[in-house]
């Protein structure tokens, strides 16, 4: 993420305006593809999905030194869209068929710290590269990625099998038509809302670099230290932040929770057009503080909807319904929030954005309530079942 953008421009001799469309055309394929990705691996087994994708992946990244200027390039980037949109949908269908309800946003909570620290690590590797900025070393770069997802295709290969349990109806229990999901308003309405929620991560990444940059007087270098700030409060807290969003209301909550801090920071930032100095520098940290909180209480709660809400013969399709608002959001939350953050006068189109996550945070909890009303009710156990159930409690 971090070396992919110079080594095409360095190596490849792209145009940023190039590259740039790359990752548009790859936003745009993943909304796409959410959906169709997630009715394959209810059809034919998450974990083969997830090991070819990650095999797939680690050719693309070896294939980068060979693109032969920007239709190649496209054509890579459109390949690496589906397969990490394959490989981000599996890992979550994955978890939510191999645990327990009690466990997911556990589990993930924890997933999401690994990842976190991998970030990092990266991070750091690409900017060992970005330091020699030379060929060779943008190109170890990116076949040491490749060799990495290499790795991790042999790793999941080795991962329990889940078997075929997943992927059938249970007794008494339709499994609907394909794609039937996306005529289902409650599950499109919260989707589209925690991917609004979401778009608190195209604060961190983006819109708060540039107002650093050119509407505060905050050193440049600041920008780096808030990164890393949020990535160790994220390694740390996350599992923390995550309990009690394991149901669906408490997901909701969680939510809520999200969108108020998120609205609490985008006010924080505004401010930071009237300090100065070391004011400027305490109002960042204190923005990025709840910022942070709101993207690890999002996280937290968009596994708890997740799992609450999606039907085990049909999970897959349900997690790539999921992903759509998110994917959504990636495609336009870059071009319209930092136009109003940064091509406003006065600030006042930060005000915009904070009053856009509060209208989305007190709308989640009825959809998330909406949806959870529509879910078809479990199954009945077979009465021998519920004998044996009665027997164990007895005892």
């Amino acid at each position: 993420m971090a070396g992919s953008p110079f080594f095409f421009t360095r190596v490849v001799g792209l145009e940023p305006v190039e590259v740039g469309l790359g990752i548009s055309l790859s936003a745009g394929i993943s909304l796409l593809t959410s959906v169709p990705l997630g009715v394959l691996m209810d059809r034919h087994g998450t974990q083969r999905l997830w090991i070819g994708s990650a095999a797939v992946e680690a050719l693309l990244f070896a294939l980068y030194p060979f693109v032969p200027g920007l239709a190649g390039y496209l054509v890579v980037m459109v390949g690496l869209s589906v397969v990490n949109s394959t490989g981000r949908i599996a890992i979550q269908v994955y978890s939510l068929s191999a645990l327990p309800p009690a466990e997911r946003v556990r589990a993930q909570a924890f997933q999401r710290s690994a990842l976190n620290v991998g970030f990092t690590l990266g991070g750091a590797a690409a900017g060992v590269a970005m330091a020699f900025d030379t060929v060779g070393a943008y190109r170890a770069m990116v076949w040491s990625t490749a060799a990495m997802l290499g790795l991790s295709a042999i790793f999941f290969a080795r991962l329990p099998g889940l078997g075929a349990t997943a992927r059938r109806a249970a007794p008494g229990q339709e499994r609907g038509s394909t794609f039937s999901v996306l005529r289902d308003p409650p599950v499109l309405s919260v989707s589209a809302l925690t991917g609004i929620l979401h778009a608190n991560a195209t604060i961190l990444m983006l819109i708060l670099p540039l107002w650093i940059a050119s509407r505060t007087d905050a050193p440049k270098p600041v920008v780096a230290t808030l990164f890393v700030l949020n990535t160790v409060l994220a390694v740390i807290f996350q599992v923390w932040v995550s309990r009690g969003a394991d149901t669906a209301s408490g997901a909701a909550q969680a939510l809520r929770r999200s969108a108020l801090s998120t609205a609490l920071a985008c006010l924080l930032f505004v401010v930071t057009i009237w300090t100065k100095d070391v004011m400027t520098i305490l109002v960042l940290v204190a923005g990025t503080l709840v910022l942070t909180y709101g993207e690890l209480t999002h996280a937290a709660g968009s596994w708890g909807v997740v799992s609450a809400l999606s039907t085990p013969e049909r999970r897959g399709e349900y997690v790539g319904a999921f992903h759509l608002g998110d994917r959504l959001q990636r495609m336009v939350a870059p071009i319209g929030f930092t136009a109003l953050a940064l091509e406003t006068g006065g600030g006042w189109g930060w005000l915009v954005i904070a009053g856009a996550f509060v209208l989305a945070g007190s709308l989640v909890g009825p959809a998330v309530a909406w949806a959870e009303r529509r879910m078809p009710a479990p199954p009945s156990p077979p009465p021998e079942l519920s004998e044996s159930v009665r027997e164990k409690r007895e005892r």
